[in-house]
């Protein structure tokens, strides 16, 4: 009976991929002609003599060719249905699956071993995902044809991120009846320069296993352990592809959920280690991007933390303290907190000295001009990031709005526009400014006498310009 069943599911999966062919479509389309043409033939009255007496009245003729053409256009109507592909909502991570076998068992393995496992291991990211099948028809159309052109135009239509494409069916191995899947990945993501598209290709090679042979009588654990290995590699390359749509949230949650799905059993499985290796680099560039984001962009000090608390789990590096040291001063003004932060990343970068205009403005809000002098130098001498004398002048600004009686601020300003930027219009303004109102509180007076040099030089500029 089972048999029988399978077979009947066989035949009608046959079928539908033959009537969704062009060809049937043609033959179908000619075949409904011929009838029509036929039937209307088939009313001439050849026993009169009149021609006009021979054809059918008009009102036969208009009759039967309107019948004609409903006909023709719901049938096409239902041949376009058949061949319509799934296509994904914009708010979802379109995942496609285009398996073709002709093993009935095996589709009922795949569907609910493999692809189930694989279905429920990308629920857990958090994100919203939708896995899709298309029709035997389209599966064998991608596999005929897997050139660029064909899977973009798939990509397009279904609006899909990740294809998985390919065949499976039974084959002898060493004696043994063995499941034998061979698929193809495909992925869509945001114009990339040639280079980095070549080492994402390299990257899904070494992601997704080329192969899959699962011995029949130990097919259940078989599909499950292929299902998760797919899902880890699928969520390390959607991962990868989030970050060239620079959508980095996406990207932490693909990769947090891949280490998070990771068991200690998959370390005999190189790739697999790997891949978790290279997710956990890329959780720390994820999190400190978006803690950096939260900072300058959102200015969400709770959501900056929680991000330094996903990458710190991961690694330390210099990037990580300079954040926290930002953290520090910004939520409770610990500034001894953010000068030990910022000690930190000098010992574990020592070419990089982005730390000293942060550790300058430090000692500078604790009143310490002359020790902030000699940091700030550091950072004007030494390489540090380009964008860093930026930074700090829109900080310095942004807080001399909020707390203006510090004055100090307008040195460290003034010295950023001398020294680094070389603008001394902007730099004049700023000593200026600090000079008047350090004039009026007789507050640090050995640098107003160095900010008057500075001065000088400046004026010197102007007359030498002239």
């Amino acid at each position: 009976m089972l048999e029988k069943i399978n077979a009947s599911i066989d035949l009608i999966e046959r079928i539908k991929t033959i009537f969704q062919a062009r060809r049937a479509y043609t033959l179908l389309s000619s075949i409904i002609l011929t009838i029509f043409i036929w039937f209307f033939v088939s009313n001439f009255d050849l026993t009169k003599e009149e021609f006009a007496d021979i054809i059918p009245s008009f009102y036969f003729i208009r009759n039967i060719t309107i019948f004609y053409l409903i006909t023709q256009l719901i049938f096409t109507f239902l041949w376009a249905i058949s061949r319509k592909v799934p296509k994904f909502e914009k708010d979802e991570i379109g995942f496609l699956l285009a398996i073709k076998t002709d093993d009935n068992k095996l589709k009922i393995r795949l569907r609910h071993d493999f692809i189930q496992n694989l279905t429920s291991e990308m629920n857990n990211v958090g994100i919203k995902i939708s896995i899709k099948y298309l029709s035997e028809y389209h599966c064998e159309k991608l596999i005929e044809n897997p050139d660029i052109s064909n899977m973009s135009k798939y990509h397009y239509k279904t609006k899909a991120q990740l294809i998985i494409f390919g065949y499976a069916d039974v084959r002898k191995q060493n004696g043994k009846d063995c499941y034998y899947l061979k698929l193809r990945e495909s992925v869509s993501h945001s114009k990339i320069p040639i280079g980095e598209s070549r080492e994402l290709n390299k990257q899904m090679i070494l992601s997704f296993p080329e192969k899959a042979i699962i011995e029949v009588n130990n097919e259940l654990f078989g599909f499950e352990f292929t299902g998760k290995i797919f899902s880890i590699a699928t969520k390390y390359i959607l991962g990868i592809t989030c970050i060239y749509s620079k959508n980095l949230e996406y990207a932490l949650k693909f990769h947090l959920s891949l280490i998070d799905s990771f068991e200690a059993n998959y370390d005999t499985v190189i790739n697999l280690k790997n891949l978790c290796i290279n997710a956990k680099r890329l959780v720390y560039d994820e999190s400190m991007h978006l803690a950096a984001n939260a900072y300058l962009n959102l200015k969400d000090l709770a959501l900056m933390e929680s991000y330094l608390c996903i990458g710190r789990k991961y690694f330390e590096t210099a990037w990580y303290y300079l954040l926290l040291s930002i953290l520090y001063f910004l939520k409770d003004r610990n500034i001894d907190k953010a000068i030990t932060a910022l000690d930190k990343a000098k010992k574990l970068d020592k070419h990089d000295f982005t730390w000293a205009y942060s550790k300058g403005f430090l000692l500078a809000y604790k009143g310490e001009l002359s020790e902030a002098y000699h940091v700030y130098k550091l950072g004007f001498k030494n390489l540090t990031a380009s964008t860093t004398h930026l930074e700090c002048e829109k900080f310095l600004r942004d807080l001399l709005e909020q707390e203006p009686d510090k004055i100090q601020l307008l040195y460290c300003l003034g010295l950023i526009y001398f020294f680094a930027h070389k603008d001394y219009l902007l730099a004049k303004e700023a000593f200026e400014d600090f000079l008047n109102r350090a004039t009026e509180s007789s507050l640090f007076p050995d640098q107003m006498k160095y900010v008057n040099n500075y001065l000088d030089v400046i004026k010197s500029k102007d007359c030498s310009n002239r």
